[in-house]
């Protein structure tokens, strides 16, 4: 994980594409079939503190999924793993947590995840997760990479079904809750 934190102060015209931003959602941005190799991103926008700005950003190890799944169905099997860890682990939704979760277990041989190296940058799919203040994302050198890879509702059957498709038996997480004992 690289982590990153930034403390500025925005120029004015910084503060009128904010404002220009008020009530307008991020947009997808179309990203190239032919990258497939993904990394996950938190980044973090705190509130102005007298004109002060903070952000936080981690990046991850870039990956592929595994052989025979396509992006859809990768997109998919990564977000019923951040809903059964953040739901299991009782992880806030979007938090810096939640991601190092799921990377730990794309980080997991069992879910046929592959770690690879690379040379540049630009051939990478950015997966990223936003907290905070979204709207300061929208005028970030980050935004134009942005799609909503998250899918809702993913069910472990669905899951269940594209592991089959390649060969690979899933099973769900094991979470360990042991009672401490204390005085």
């Amino acid at each position: 994980m690289n982590y990153q934190a930034n403390l500025y102060e925005m120029n004015i015209k910084d503060q009128i594409k904010l404002l220009l931003t008020f009530k307008s959602k991020l947009n997808d941005h179309k990203i190239p079939e032919e990258n497939n190799i993904y990394r996950l991103h938190h980044i973090r926008y705190c509130k102005d503190l007298m004109g002060i700005s903070h952000e936080t950003h981690c990046f991850f190890e870039p990956f592929k999924f595994p052989k025979g799944m396509t992006r859809e169905e990768g997109l998919k099997v990564l977000s019923y793993l951040t809903d059964f860890l953040e739901e299991n682990y009782n992880v806030s939704e979007c938090s810096l947590k939640s991601v190092n979760l799921l990377e730990d277990a794309i980080n997991l041989e069992r879910f046929g995840f592959e770690r690879v190296e690379i040379e540049n940058n630009k051939n990478i799919v950015d997966l990223f997760t936003i907290e905070g203040r979204i709207k300061n994302f929208k005028i970030s050198e980050y935004y134009s990479k942005y799609f909503n890879w998250y899918k809702e509702n993913v069910t472990k059957e669905e899951v269940k079904n594209i592991y089959e498709k390649i060969g690979i038996e899933f099973k769900d997480i094991i979470i360990n809750k042991q009672k401490v004992k204390t005085r």
